[in-house]
């Protein structure tokens, strides 16, 4: 058996391979840690420096899809979008610092044009591909491209403006993290043989909370006009008590000018936010419909708040955790320190698909409607749809308050949401019952980091035959669907993840690359809808790869085989 070559032809420098891997750990790692978890491309691309360096342009992997020959208009365009920047005309009378300027705005239009390039290629279909400044490593100025899905960045709550009076001040949370992965990753580059190490961009924890202060500390800026150290102040204030009681309020910031014209209730003189005492007492005076209006350095007073895009609310909602939102997008959480993005409200169609898939005959536009209603109360609570209302609350009627079937009001959900227990529905969205003790039976499938109201439905959904799907509303506001089905999947398509892995085993040279471990994650993603040959297929597959490896003396890993779900059945086909 002959051994594959590892030589590396479009050679920058010799970690270049590993360095790449670690950035793509590292960012897929931090992007889960806000809640966000999805596979990242990553991809080197190094231009020349002088006239030592031995290709014009190369590109880490070599091995594909993109080839260095498809980059070559980078520069010019790059040159294009230089001179159109009314930023390439600014003159500096040091001409040092002028250089400086006019070099980072240089390099920094041709990461946009490498993006760009990238982009359109078509070899990565929907992913949108972010790149760094770059950095001077030998012969070659090397920026690192880190590709997420367009869905997801698509889909977070984002600003419309990303540049405000000439600064840049980030669109989302998600994007300033990236951009701090990146700014990482050039600053890795100085640093002897960057790729040596497993973590490149340093701590994991440190870095999203680093990019978490920064977008938190300019959506001040955007609105109020002036930068404020406005995390610090937040989390000094949240973490205040009063009487005991954790911290709960709500604080708008805008301009002065804005500020003053809504309040009701003028403060004189006004208090500043760094008198955090003072800030986390006058948070008691707060409701949901009367914030404290400030700016980015006073509390000016008590009032109705705007709901333009011209401020920006902080939300307190425990001790030590409060959301940043604007024009009623929450933007990101802060809860001891942790940065997240706020879980994100039930989907109107996620919802639809699982009744439909598990209660016959549901009445799905009144059912939203009513679940709509019960995620608005600003509590915990419980809603179970059973497919025979009559049977369950005839059966736990002793533990609940059983009524005759009937629609409910927003006014009457909100009423009987202050009980403790669930609120009992039926296909038609009409209640039989409220206050319901759920019952079950303990098994290994509930969360002990979670209270009793999630691990109640799960016992409950888990142990009973009889369909239902369950909403729970947890006191911090996060939203719970059971059961969790999984979205449904194509046939075709799951055979060709099975086909694409079997010849990324018999390709020996893509094996060794990056063609094997993409393929395998692919497998691993959709292992719950691969059918017993399919498994059978994969296992042989793998065995003759890792065999393969074991005979050129390479270190391999061992999984237990893929066997098929018990799980799956018809219904998770498209």
């Amino acid at each position: 058996m002959s051994a594959v070559s590892l030589t590396i032809n479009e050679f920058m420098w010799g970690f270049q391979h590993h360095f790449r891997n670690a950035v793509r750990r590292d960012v897929e790692d931090v992007l889960a840690a806000i809640g966000i978890p999805v596979d990242v491309t990553v991809l080197l691309v190094g231009f020349a420096r002088g006239t030592s360096a031995e290709h014009p342009i190369c590109v880490e992997p070599e091995t594909g899809p993109l080839t260095s020959d498809e980059l070559q208009s980078v520069h010019d365009d790059a040159q294009a979008l230089f001179v159109a920047d009314p930023e390439s005309e600014m003159l500096h009378s040091d001409r040092r610092l002028h250089e400086l300027r006019q070099r980072g705005l240089l390099d920094h239009h041709q990461a946009t044009a490498l993006s760009t390039v990238i982009d359109r290629s078509g070899h990565y279909p929907g992913r949108k591909f972010f790149t760094s400044s770059g950095t001077r490593l030998g012969h070659y100025h090397v920026h690192t491209c880190i590709g997420v899905p367009q869905p997801t960045m698509d889909a977070v709550p984002q600003f419309d403006e990303v540049v405000v009076d000439r600064f840049y001040l980030g669109r989302s949370f998600p994007h300033v993290l990236i951009d701090e992965c990146l700014r990482r990753a050039d600053a890795a580059l100085y640093q002897p043989d960057p790729g040596s190490d497993l973590f490149v961009l340093g701590d994991r924890r440190e870095l999203v909370r680093a990019a978490a202060t920064w977008f938190v500390d300019r959506c001040c800026f955007r609105v109020a006009g002036m930068p404020a150290d406005l995390t610090r102040h937040l989390e000094a204030i949240s973490a205040q008590h009063y009487e005991r009681s954790g911290a709960r309020g709500r604080l708008v910031l805008s301009g002065a000018e804005t500020a003053l014209a809504r309040c009701t209730t003028v403060f004189n003189p006004p208090v500043r936010l760094s008198d955090h005492r003072t800030v986390r007492k006058l948070l008691e005076t707060t409701s949901s419909s009367r914030a404290l209006l400030g700016d980015y350095e006073f509390i000016h007073g008590l009032g109705i708040p705007s709901d333009d895009d011209n401020s920006i609310e902080l939300l307190i909602t425990d001790h030590a955790t409060w959301e940043l939102r604007h024009a009623d997008r929450r933007m990101v959480r802060m809860s001891y320190g942790k940065p997240t993005m706020p879980s994100t409200p039930l989907a109107r169609e996620l919802l639809d698909d699982t009744i439909a898939r598990v209660v016959e005959g549901a009445e799905l536009d009144q059912l939203w409607a009513l679940v709509s209603a019960v995620i608005q109360v600003d509590h915990g609570t419980t809603l179970v749809i059973s497919a025979d209302p009559a049977r369950e609350s005839g059966r736990l009627g002793g533990q609940a308050i059983v009524i005759e079937p009937r629609h409910l009001s927003d006014v009457e959900i909100a009423a009987m949401t202050c009980i403790d227990g669930a609120i009992l529905v039926g296909p038609d969205a009409r209640c039989h019952a409220f206050g319901v003790i759920l019952d079950g039976i303990a098994s290994g499938d509930g969360s002990r980091a979670r209270g009793s109201r999630y691990n109640s439905a799960v016992r409950y959904q888990r142990s009973h035959p009889l369909p239902a799907v369950i909403i729970v509303k947890s006191d911090d506001g996060t939203i719970d669907l059971f059961p969790e089905l999984r979205p449904k999947a194509d046939r075709a398509q799951v055979e060709s993840i099975v086909e694409q892995f079997e010849q990324a085993c018999e390709n020996a040279e893509s094996a060794a690359r990056d063609t094997f471990g993409d393929a395998f994650k692919s497998v691993e993603r959709n292992a719950f809808f691969l059918s017993e040959s399919q498994c059978d297929r994969v296992n042989s597959a793998l065995a003759a790869e890792l065999d393969r490896r074991l005979a050129l003396g390479q270190p391999i890993v061992r999984r237990p085989p893929f066997r098929p779900n018990p799980e799956m059945n018809e219904s998770y086909w498209l």
